[in-house]
């Protein structure tokens, strides 16, 4: 189980301790499993194959999944840069789901380093 301090440093990174804990039904320990399975989740490096690939369908049907896990788990600023890349791909705009993918590709990094370093 994590201590405080250790939540406290989720929470500075954005991940909503305490409302994905309530999403859990309570159970810490079962939340903390799952946030820490995040760190071998491919969706993220999916999403940047089909954008790079150009493929707006397939990028949409990933950054979907990727939002619905983050969401899940309780990364609200991951979450939050998600929805305009999202939109984008869902209107099949690959230059401006690029465009945000700076922000997502930032807030993986940091939910990454921080799972990283707490693991």
């Amino acid at each position: 189980m994590l201590d405080d301090t250790q939540i406290d440093e989720l929470i500075a990174h954005g991940i909503d301790y305490r409302g994905g804990v309530d999403r859990f039904g309570g159970n810490a320990a079962m939340f903390e499993k799952f946030i820490f399975r995040y760190l071998n989740d491919e969706h993220y490096d999916l999403l940047t194959q089909a954008i790079e690939a150009g493929d707006a369908e397939e990028g949409f049907r990933v950054a979907h999944t990727l939002k619905g896990v983050v969401g899940n788990l309780s990364f609200s600023s991951y979450f939050a840069v998600l929805e305009p890349v999202t939109e984008a791909l869902r209107s099949g705009n690959i230059d401006a789901a690029r465009r945000s993918m700076p922000d997502v590709e930032k807030a993986h990094k940091e939910t990454v380093a921080i799972l990283g370093q707490l693991s």
